[in-house]
């Protein structure tokens, strides 16, 4: 029986997992909407993807402030016209599931010429999974298993795909600076893995800028929720010293790797008592990082004392106004009723989805936001699957019926048919769909049916040999 062929190979990797199996019911979210992030292409353009996330689906490994700090991060680019806005993808909370990271960062990476510039910013929880002595790194999606079962998961970026996306950028002279600040102190996530995860984040990402959050062996931390400072250590004193704090030696008006890493090491190390110092890794430490801006300088100069960063203006445009830059009238008129149907669910999705399929919007869109609209419904695709594996990890006796698994794994299939079968995600949507089918003959005691659930988890093991889940669904038929 498969009960005791997969039993011993189950329990070693709930061992090394540690996976506990928690109380809670995922909630059922609507995160996904279109956003215009195209931009031009040529060289020396900047362009920026910025991803925070302080509330997760499954609420009990929320964050405070790291959302904030990204929010912080991007109106500082736009503020100093470091980036134009429309070249700004941002990602905070229910947007920034793992689908829509990726999908992301695989855009920006294509689109990076040589000589462009592009700036990553990644604030959340950081992971890790050991499996048969392999120990890989991941960036947690809005959408990830509390349970830390990520082999196979859709709602996860790999530290394997970020190397592979820096190195793509790096072979094409793309200068890259990466931000990262994804191991807190006092998350309800494995203390453990997140340092691990910043040990492995020290030791790789190839040649790019680094501004880590902290040391390798450290945590990061947070201002007193009960002050006037909403925000995290690191990325509250990386801004004052890009706005100007960081022009000492000598002051001239330009802010070099080293005049940064000094003050934010400095100010950093102070607030927190030692017990965080962040790491700054370059090739040239004499480079020029930021030209100070007088305006900039002057707010916070002004703003004495620890205080919020005074950094949105006045007459500043809505999110939705932001997400917006670049379209025209037609393509403002088609994502708008695009947004209203994916807020509407999954009938509203799979409404979206149609639009696709008949194929009506190419007369409507520019190909590089056709490619927007593309991608936009991949995201919006993959919440149900993801969602539908994090409520079987939970355990729990009131699961819902097989045809609540057997629509997640349609949307599966729907987004597999929008995605290139050398897409990185491609495979991952193949498990769920596989796996999903599967645990919908097994929910409904489809006893008839368990042959070919067997033969779906055997597929979808061959894919991912790691997966706890599958290696679970294979104990039960």
């Amino acid at each position: 029986m498969w009960q005791l062929k997969y039993l011993g190979k189950l329990l070693l990797l709930i061992l090394t997992l540690s996976i506990v199996f928690a109380n809670e019911t995922s909630a059922q979210e609507k995160g996904v909407s279109v956003t215009n992030t195209t931009g031009p292409r040529g060289k020396g353009i900047a362009r920026a993807l910025i991803v925070g996330i302080s509330k997760y689906q499954q609420s009990q490994i929320n964050l405070n402030y790291a959302d904030k700090d990204a929010q912080l991060f991007k109106d500082f680019l736009i503020r100093s016209k470091t980036v134009e806005q429309n070249n700004i993808d941002s990602l905070f909370n229910n947007k920034a599931t793992g689908v829509a990271i990726n999908l992301a960062l695989s855009k920006i990476a294509d689109q990076s010429l040589e000589g462009d510039t592009v700036y990553l910013y990644l604030s959340g929880h950081g992971d890790i999974q050991t499996t048969f002595g392999k120990t890989r790194g991941y960036f947690l999606g809005h959408d990830s298993s509390a349970e830390r079962v990520y082999a196979g998961n859709l709602g996860l970026l790999s530290l394997d795909f970020l190397q592979e996306a820096l190195t793509f950028m790096s072979t094409k002279k793309v200068t890259v600076h990466l931000f990262l600040d994804a191991c807190h102190a006092g998350a309800t996530i494995n203390s453990e893995g997140s340092i691990v995860f910043n040990q492995i984040a020290h030791g790789n990402m190839g040649k790019v800028n680094k501004y880590l959050s902290s040391e390798s062996n450290q945590k990061s931390y947070e201002f007193n929720s009960n002050g006037k400072v909403k925000q995290g250590y690191f990325t509250y004193y990386l801004i004052k010293g890009l706005m100007g704090l960081a022009d000492v030696s000598p002051k001239d008006n330009k802010i070099t790797f080293r005049e940064l890493d000094q003050y934010v090491g400095d100010e950093v190390m102070k607030v927190s008592n030692q017990r965080q110092v962040p790491k700054f890794e370059t090739e040239n430490k004499m480079a020029t990082v930021q030209i100070v801006k007088p305006e900039l300088l002057e707010i916070i100069l002004t703003a004495s004392g620890d205080v919020q960063i005074p950094l949105k203006g006045k007459g500043k445009s809505t999110e939705k106004e932001d997400d917006q830059l670049g379209y025209t009238t037609q393509e403002k008129a088609f994502f708008d009723e695009i947004n209203q149907l994916l807020a509407k669910g999954d009938e509203g999705i799979e409404k979206a989805f149609g639009f696709f399929i008949d194929r009506s919007y190419l007369t409507k869109l520019s190909p590089e936001n056709q490619l927007v609209f593309k991608n936009t419904l991949v995201s919006a695709l993959s919440i149900k699957p993801q969602q539908a594996i994090n409520t079987i990890l939970l355990g729990k006796n009131s699961e819902p019926s097989g045809a609540y698994f057997l629509k997640a794994a349609q949307f599966s299939r729907q987004a597999l048919n929008l995605l290139d079968t050398s897409n990185y995600y491609h495979k991952i949507l193949t498990i769920s769909d596989n796996y999903l089918t599967a645990y919908a003959h097994i929910r409904n005691r489809n006893y008839q049916q368990y042959n070919e659930a067997e033969k779906l988890l055997l597929k979808a093991l061959k894919l991912e040999p790691n997966s706890a889940f599958i290696l679970h669904g294979l104990g039960l038929v």
